[in-house]
């Protein structure tokens, strides 16, 4: 989503992932332009359990690796016991400090 938002939203600063990854067709119509300005603009957190069995780790690993390879600030946890629909207190606690760490970022601009 924030890689497809338009350009005149300039206010994304943070976007966190948690059990995904990118489709193939995500990228088929966007321009490197987009790319470049979400990159230096927002930061990703990352969180993925290894024992997802709906989305393995070897797939959305390969989401996360093009995210940096195109200079994204990506932050990346995986959780080694948890699975797709797994609770975890300490993904809910990471993403609540990525949150209030974009806000504050943000704010401080």
């Amino acid at each position: 989503v924030m890689l497809h938002a338009p350009l005149h939203i300039d206010s994304i600063v943070g976007c966190f992932c948690a059990r995904g990854m990118m489709q193939h067709e995500t990228l088929w119509d966007l321009p490197q332009q987009k790319i470049q300005l979400r990159a230096r603009s927002c930061s990703v957190f990352v969180f993925h359990g290894r024992r997802d069995d709906v989305v393995p780790w070897s797939a959305a690993r390969r989401s996360y690796q093009w995210l940096q390879a195109q200079c994204f600030d990506v932050c990346l946890r995986t959780e080694k016991w948890s699975s797709h629909a797994s609770d975890c207190a300490r993904e809910y606690r990471e993403v609540a400090q990525f949150v209030a760490s974009s806000w504050n970022r943000s704010a401080a601009v």
